[in-house]
C-alpha cells in the first residue's frame, strides 16, 4: 500500500462469528465516521481519505446503506476531525446506542506507532504533531476502551482505510504503521463477540 494514499480495496479481518440479520431488525443504527485529507502539518496531507469518508456516510443514509437517520452520525472531516473532537465521540456519543442497536466505526487517516515507543498505536489525527505523536495524537487504546467501557451495543462494524505517514518514517524509527493497526484492531475485533473489521489492503 502506498505511504501517502489510503489503499482503494479492503480486506476481512477474522471477527467471530455474528448472528447475520439485515439493519431493518436492528432498533436503531450509529455512526462515527472520520475521513482525514488535510493535516496542519502539510507533510502529512493526503488526497482522498476526506472524499471516501463523505462518500461513505452519504451512502450509509441511503436505503442500500442501511437508512443511518442524520443525527445518528457523527462525521468528523479535515479541520473537525481533530484528537479531542474523536475522543468526545467514541467517549460520549457512543454511550447513546442500545444494546440491540447496529453501530459502524469508520476512518480514513493515517496510523502507526510512536516511533520512540513502538508498541503504541495512534491514529493521526488533523492536529497532530508529527515529531510528537504521544502528546498530540490518538491513541488506538481510546477505540478499544470506547467499545469496551462506553458501547452496549452488541454489533459493531469497524472499517480502517489507513496508511503510515511517511514524512514520520523518514525522520523517525517507525515502520509497518498501516499493519500494525490492523493487527491491533483485528485483536480487538477477536476478542469482542459481536464486532466485525474490515481493513484497508496492504
Amino acid at each position: 500500500m502506498s505511504e501517502t494514499e489510503p489503499a482503494e480495496g479492503f480486506r476481512h479481518g477474522r471477527p467471530r462469528q455474528i448472528e447475520n440479520r439485515p439493519y431493518a431488525e436492528y432498533a436503531d443504527r450509529w455512526a462515527i465516521v472520520v475521513g482525514i485529507s488535510s493535516y496542519q502539518h502539510d507533510s502529512l496531507c493526503l488526497r482522498y481519505a476526506h472524499r471516501d469518508a463523505n462518500e461513505f456516510c452519504d451512502w450509509l443514509q441511503t436505503p442500500s446503506g442501511g437508512g443511518f437517520a442524520a443525527d445518528h452520525i457523527v462525521k468528523l472531516i479535515d479541520q473537525e476531525a481533530t484528537t479531542s473532537n474523536i475522543t468526545r465521540a467514541l467517549r460520549s456519543f457512543l454511550k447513546r446506542p442500545a444494546r440491540e442497536d447496529v453501530v459502524v466505526v469508520y476512518f480514513a487517516c493515517h496510523g502507526g506507532p510512536d516511533p520512540d515507543r513502538p508498541g503504541n498505536i495512534y491514529l493521526l489525527t488533523h492536529d497532530t504533531d508529527p515529531g510528537d505523536i504521544a502528546g498530540t495524537a490518538l491513541p488506538m487504546r481510546e477505540i478499544d476502551l470506547a467499545l469496551r467501557e462506553n458501547l452496549l451495543a452488541e454489533r459493531v462494524v469497524i472499517i480502517a482505510d489507513t496508511c503510515h505517514s511517511a514524512a514520520i518514517a523518514a525522520n523517525r524509527r517507525a515502520s509497518g504503521g498501516s499493519a500494525l493497526v490492523n493487527r491491533y484492531l483485528q485483536e480487538l475485533s477477536l476478542s469482542k463477540p459481536g464486532t466485525a473489521l474490515l481493513t484497508s489492503a496492504d
